[in-house]
């Protein structure tokens, strides 16, 4: 057997296979031999068929049964003896032959293209992010728990900063007109808080029941996006006062506003630390994905993508949709997505990253620990699955290489007040 191998692309390779016949006669006989015993014709017995009559019938059938057979005794073979046993996708090609004369047809395969590496050891510089706490914060999350137990009292007059407006939110066109396909019935929206505290949202104060407003979302230099607001109702929340006797009755877990308010403030920084680790991670995937040429094999991008159309439908229960406009859609993302799964899969191999089973159990223990004793045997029985283990495994895989990255990195520290992040 001769085997040629011709490199299509980094990810596309084209195997040509040719078999002398001399490799594959005795194989043909079997075949021919067989087909022909149980071969029958009308006036003739099962098998008793003259052979050049028998062939006449049967030579479609013989060339199909012996090509099958003979792909496939030296397909994976094949394949394997040239290092693609790891291919993506494989298809048989150009099948030729005829008695006496050499057996070829071609193999194609896609496979993960070799990722070359960059001096990442040197080269890596991040910017980090230390976020700075104020009692503002705070504040903000205990008006938060405070809003669950409010009293709402409904407002006949005009609204105010602070009200709460429960509204038909519609986005309109450049002049302002409503498409009435994107609209959103009941939405409840506070003044002054988030978007709707921006200076586009200015028209929501001194609204009343029945009015129609337009606002608008987007920075000054960048493309305003109008909506168009329908009043039906406007409440103003009257927030319960702040005591230990409410924690108590309220929250559980606490005694007192002081115990509340120290929880908080753990859990705030936590989320805060966590929102530096993102963004870092986030850049070192940057990095990386603009460092580092990647082909990508057209077989993950089509199965991500269908991926992505598959989950919409589940999502929105629904089989309308223009499927080749949501994968246009999010190609961009899929390109991202399949780089860095790729390049991630070189790093751990180059830094020897290892997931133990104790790392696994560490963690499910720290998942575990906010919740009540009663509630931790089911949930340690849903995180104990298979299923979850091998989630797990994935996600400290990845924490462990950021990890190790960051160790190589020069690291430039800015401070950020949280108070920023509201505006």
């Amino acid at each position: 057997m001769k085997v040629e191998v011709k490199e299509l692309s980094s990810v596309e390779k084209n195997i040509d296979v040719t078999l002398q016949w001399t490799e594959v006669e005795e194989k043909y006989n079997k075949i021919e031999k067989k087909l022909i015993k149980n071969f029958r014709l009308d006036g003739f017995r099962k098998g008793k068929v003259p052979k050049a009559i028998a062939l006449k019938h049967l030579d479609p059938n013989i060339k199909y049964e012996f090509a099958n057979e003979v792909i496939s005794d030296t397909y994976l073979k094949v394949i394997e003896d040239q290092g693609y046993s790891q291919h993506l996708d494989a298809g048989v090609d150009k099948v030729d032959f005829d008695v006496n004369k050499d057996f070829t047809y071609a193999i194609k395969i896609q496979v993960d293209p070799e990722i070359k590496l960059c001096d990442y050891k040197k080269e890596l510089s991040l910017t980090e992010n230390v976020y700075e706490m104020s009692e503002k914060d705070i504040d903000l999350s205990l008006d938060s728990i405070r809003e669950r137990y409010a009293e709402a009292k409904e407002i006949s007059g005009e609204s105010k900063d602070g009200h709460y407006i429960l509204c038909d939110l519609t986005e309109a066109d450049e002049q302002g007109n409503p498409i009435e396909d994107k609209k959103i019935t009941d939405r409840v929206i506070k003044i002054g808080e988030g978007v709707f505290g921006k200076t586009g949202a200015k028209n929501l104060i001194g609204v009343k029941v029945n009015d129609t407003v337009n606002i608008y979302f987007g920075a000054e230099n960048k493309k305003k996006v109008q909506y168009q607001v329908f009043v039906k109702r406007i409440e103003e929340h009257i927030l319960p006062e702040l005591t230990d006797e409410f924690v108590k009755t309220n929250i559980k877990e606490f005694e007192t506003v002081d115990a509340l308010k120290e929880n908080i403030k753990t859990s705030l920084k936590q989320e805060l630390t966590d929102r530096s680790n993102h963004e870092i991670s986030t850049e070192i995937i940057d990095y990386f994905i603009k460092a580092i040429d990647v082909d990508i094999p057209p077989m993950r991008m089509e199965k991500f993508l269908t991926e992505v159309v598959t989950n919409y439908k589940n999502k929105n229960k629904t089989e309308d949709i223009d499927e080749d406009t949501l994968k246009s859609q999010n190609k961009d993302m899929a390109e991202r997505e399949i780089k860095w799964f790729l390049i991630k899969d070189k790093l751990i191999a180059e830094e020897n990253v290892k997931v133990t089973e104790e790392m696994i159990q560490q963690e499910i223990e720290k998942i575990l620990q906010p919740y009540p004793e009663e509630q931790r045997k089911y949930m340690a029985q849903y995180y104990e699955s298979n299923e979850m283990k091998s989630r797990l495994e994935f996600d400290l895989q990845e924490k462990t290489l950021f990890s190790k990255l960051k160790e190589y990195a020069k690291i430039k520290k800015v401070k950020v007040n949280t108070e920023d992040l509201r505006k």
